[in-house]
C-alpha cells in the first residue's frame, strides 16, 4: 500500500538532505559549461578521425639505417586541403619516431607544397629542387601516390636511397629512386649520379 503525503517545500520532505540539494543545484548551474567542453572534445575527436595519413615514400641514406618517412595528411577526399608531413624513424636504435629539426626542414629534407588542386599537388624536396614530385589521386576513392618524372620515365615513387661519401661534410655521390612504372606497374629503379653538387 502506497501512502502519499503532501509537503509544502523540498526542505520539508523527510528524505531531503539539504547539502545534497545544494550540490545538485551547483552541478545543474555548471552543466552548460561542461556540456560545451564535452561537445568541443567530441568535435575534436571527430575531426581527428576524419584525417587520413598515407605514406607516400621513404628516404634512406648510406650513412646509417635511419629513415625519413614522407606522408600525406588528408582532411578531405581531395588533395586541396592536405599537408605533407616528414619525420624520422630511428631504425638505427629502437625505431622510435622523431620530428625533423628546423635546420633539416629548411635546408635538407624539408618539402615545399604548391599547386594544390582536388586531384594533384606538387611537392619539392629541399635536397633536389629540380625534380618536383607530383602527388596524385586518380579516383576519389584512391589513396594519394607520389609520381616522379625523371630520365623520360614516370615512376610511382616508394623509396629514395641517397649514397653519401665523406665523413665530416658528406656529399651526395648518387641517388636511387625506387618504385614502379606508371605505365605498366613493373618494378623500376632510376639512378642519378652527381645530382647534388
Amino acid at each position: 500500500m502506497i501512502v502519499s503525503e503532501n509537503y509544502s517545500t523540498v526542505d520539508d520532505h523527510p528524505r531531503t538532505d539539504k547539502n545534497k540539494c545544494m550540490q545538485i543545484r551547483k552541478i545543474s548551474a555548471t552543466a552548460p559549461a561542461w556540456l560545451s567542453i564535452l561537445h568541443a572534445f567530441f568535435n575534436l575527436c571527430f575531426a581527428a578521425q576524419q584525417q587520413t595519413h598515407t605514406v607516400l615514400f621513404t628516404l634512406e641514406r648510406s650513412t646509417n639505417s635511419n629513415q625519413i618517412t614522407y606522408e600525406w595528411v588528408s582532411h578531405s577526399n581531395g588533395l586541396e586541403n592536405g599537408e605533407i608531413h616528414a619525420y624520422w624513424k630511428m631504425l638505427q636504435t629502437d625505431g622510435h619516431l622523431e620530428e625533423l629539426t628546423a635546420l633539416e626542414q629548411s635546408r635538407v629534407y624539408g618539402a615545399t607544397l604548391t599547386d594544390q588542386s582536388k586531384k594533384e599537388a606538387k611537392i619539392t624536396l629541399k635536397a633536389f629542387q629540380d625534380h618536383p614530385i607530383i602527388i596524385r589521386k586518380l579516383n576519389s576513392d584512391d589513396q594519394p601516390k607520389a609520381f616522379l618524372k625523371i630520365s623520360n620515365q614516370e615512376i610511382v615513387l616508394s623509396n629514395i636511397y641517397v649514397h653519401l661519401e665523406g665523413w665530416l661534410y658528406p656529399r651526395v655521390k648518387s641517388i636511387d629512386f625506387f618504385g614502379s612504372s606508371a605505365l605498366d606497374h613493373s618494378p623500376l629503379i632510376v639512378n642519378l649520379a652527381g645530382l647534388i653538387k
